[in-house]
């Protein structure tokens, strides 16, 4: 039985696998099957959204668009706008950053400033 979650994963990585082809062709299936090293049916499989495939396969497709395994994995995945890894240590110091930045701001101009919006 398949899930609604393994269907929804599916999805996933079809409709992005979709974008990205989009974005960066690959030519035939046959020769990109080829030069990623993985079965022409298991990446039409993917193409498709219909089976479960090994990860292993998944990181041979996100390879070769350039990306990294969970990024091929994020729902809405868009080309033009790429997903980014920022680690809890930079997420402290980018906050701390803004709220020095507003107080600058605010002793420069001596009235009270909006914080940027994320």
């Amino acid at each position: 039985m398949v899930t609604p979650a393994k269907q929804n994963a599916r999805r996933v990585l079809a409709d992005n696998i979709a974008a990205m082809r989009k974005a960066k062709p690959q030519g035939g299936q046959r020769a990109w099957s080829k030069r990623i090293g993985i079965g022409e049916a298991t990446l039409d499989r993917m193409i498709k959204g219909e089976s479960d495939v090994q990860m292993s396969s998944v990181q041979a497709v996100a390879e070769g668009f350039g990306l990294q395994l969970w990024q091929i994995l994020v729902p809405g995945l868009d080309p033009a706008n790429l997903p980014v890894y920022i680690s809890h240590g930079e997420q402290l110091l980018y906050r701390r950053w803004k709220a020095r930045s507003v107080e600058d701001a605010e002793a420069i101009v001596g009235a009270k400033v909006e914080p940027p919006i994320d």
